[in-house]
């Protein structure tokens, strides 16, 4: 309403019919902002309709199916003989991950680093999400 000089309701509900229709639709159209934002925060918090991505998904995607072509799911092929004898024993098996290895380690930290920065941003859509519905939660008219 101040937007319009008016600085009370009793100064609105006074103010030519004009006034009072560009006003409405001043709110209208803010309100329209305000849930649009809430949409595309709540979208951006979602992993799955998040637009921001990680750069590095295809080249580590490739990099799995290498490894585990390469030296089994867990990393079964690279383990010595004296390590599969003690797994026939106990029945387990060290691990091995792509990071362990030096071919991949620097697609694993970049992947890595790049998926801290995604969730940091996605958490910090779906803080200020939630602070946005808080906000407006009765105005949303459930």
């Amino acid at each position: 309403m101040e937007h319009y000089g008016l600085k009370s309701m009793d100064e609105y509900n006074s103010a030519p019919e004009e006034i009072k229709s560009k006003i409405e639709k001043y709110g209208e159209e803010k309100w329209g902002d305000v849930l649009s934002h809430l949409a595309f925060l709540l979208r951006e918090a979602n992993d799955d309709t998040c637009s921001k991505v990680n750069p590095y998904d295809e080249d580590y995607n490739s990099m799995l199916k290498e490894f585990r072509e390469k030296y089994g799911e867990w990393g079964e092929k690279l383990l010595t003989d004296e390590e599969k004898t003690e797994a026939k024993k106990s029945g387990s098996h060290p691990i091995y991950l792509p990071h362990q290895m030096p071919e991949y380690k620097e697609i694993c930290e970049l992947h890595s680093k790049e998926e801290r920065k995604l969730s940091a941003y996605r958490e910090q859509c779906k803080n200020e999400a939630l602070e946005l519905f808080s906000k407006w939660f009765y105005s949303l008219g459930f």
